[in-house]
């Protein structure tokens, strides 16, 4: 290339990093999940950081796993997003009627939940084995976002579509 070749950029509309009224609301609602995720981290039960020992550094068949992390409204205990699997360390406090409810959330956004209780955490064996007989399991797909589809009829070579 010479000195007075230019390189045309595409056009981009700038963005305001500012909230808006309408945002401002689910900003304030994401940093909320992510203090709450920051603070699970730092107190984290017996349980959960037995199974963190098991999963931690792809140590369990090389799934990454990351723990206590915002996925919507909820924080989950360790999720594998390669494979859409969450697993969930039951302690003795847990209502089942409001872990329903998460859990049919979590599905609709096409994740895979394992529960297990403090009993089934000793055994870390038979957990490892049912974690991974999911994790190998097709993965499961995603649901279409309607915003996510072109309402083209045609489409656009700038965008990378058609030819």
């Amino acid at each position: 290339m010479n000195n007075h070749t230019r390189i045309l950029l595409p056009l981009r509309e700038k963005v305001s990093a500012k909230p808006t009224d309408e945002g401002s609301k689910d900003a304030s609602r994401r940093n909320a999940t992510t203090k709450r995720a920051r603070a699970l981290r730092r107190t984290q039960p017996a349980t959960e950081r037995i199974l963190w020992k098991l999963l931690r550094d792809r140590r369990l068949s090389d799934f990454k796993f990351r723990r206590q992390v915002p996925i919507g409204p909820y924080v989950v205990d360790f999720a594998c997003f390669g494979r859409r699997l969450i697993v969930e360390a039951d302690g003795p406090f847990h209502d089942p009627a409001a872990d329903a409810v998460r859990d049919d959330w979590l599905a609709s956004q096409g994740f895979h939940v394992l529960r297990f209780s403090n009993v089934e955490v000793a055994a870390k064996n038979r957990v490892l084995g049912q974690i991974i007989e999911v994790a190998l399991a097709p993965t499961p797909k995603r649901p279409l976002d309607p915003s996510s589809v072109s309402l083209r009829l045609t489409p656009s070579p700038a965008r990378g579509e058609g030819s």
